[in-house]
């Protein structure tokens, strides 16, 4: 496989494996905190069979999927409103009329 920095192996160590084994277990517990000698691992690189996970947690994504999926609604439900304002407002002759229909989608 290619990558920007050239190919890389999709073929991992034992020992490697082992080793992310024992800090995801760490990190599964308080996903807050990153467990010590996590810094050493990614620089070494992330096995394939485990960047889904790792970049998860490293953006800090991982834990409670319903607050995310309701943090997402809130924000197309608000980019949803902001550009029917923007592409309606000069529909509307007055103020009123637009918060009108603005209420009626909420």
């Amino acid at each position: 496989m290619v990558s920007g920095f050239g190919h890389v192996s999709k073929e991992c160590d034992e020992e490697i494996l082992g080793n992310w084994s024992d800090i995801l277990a760490k990190w599964r517990k308080n996903y807050a905190d990153r467990p010590r000698g996590l810094q050493a691992l990614v620089r070494k690189g992330i096995p394939e069979a485990l960047r889904g996970e790792v970049w998860q947690l490293l953006a800090g994504s991982a834990g409670d999927e319903t607050e995310m999926i309701d943090t997402y609604r809130k924000l197309l439900t608000k980019v949803c409103l902001e550009f029917f304002v923007l592409r309606y407002k000069r529909s509307f002759h007055n103020r009123n009329q637009l918060v009108n229909v603005l209420f009626l989608m909420i």
